[in-house]
């Protein structure tokens, strides 16, 4: 792993996701957040997620509401790490 990386990934909406306003509800949009981390350490850092002993932690996130997003809209989640 380099010092600093970034890494973007993709993610759908699920109708799960919306509220009974008919867009996503605020607490989810760390869900995606979580996705992004997870799925970061499987693909770099191997991680089993079923047997591995460790596990990863996010130690600090930032969320900016621009807009809001419902099914079937498509996201970016970014992901910065630094060693």
């Amino acid at each position: 792993m380099t010092l600093q990386e970034n890494e973007l990934k993709n993610e759908s909406i699920k109708r799960s996701d919306n509220d009974i306003y008919g867009h996503v509800n605020n607490i989810v949009y760390y869900s995606y957040f979580d996705t992004a981390a997870n799925q970061y350490l499987i693909d770099h850092a191997e991680l089993d997620v079923q047997n591995a002993p460790i596990v990863g932690f996010v130690v600090d996130s930032h969320c900016d509401f621009i807009k809001p997003i419902a099914l079937p809209d498509k996201i970016e989640a970014g992901l910065l790490v630094k060693k």
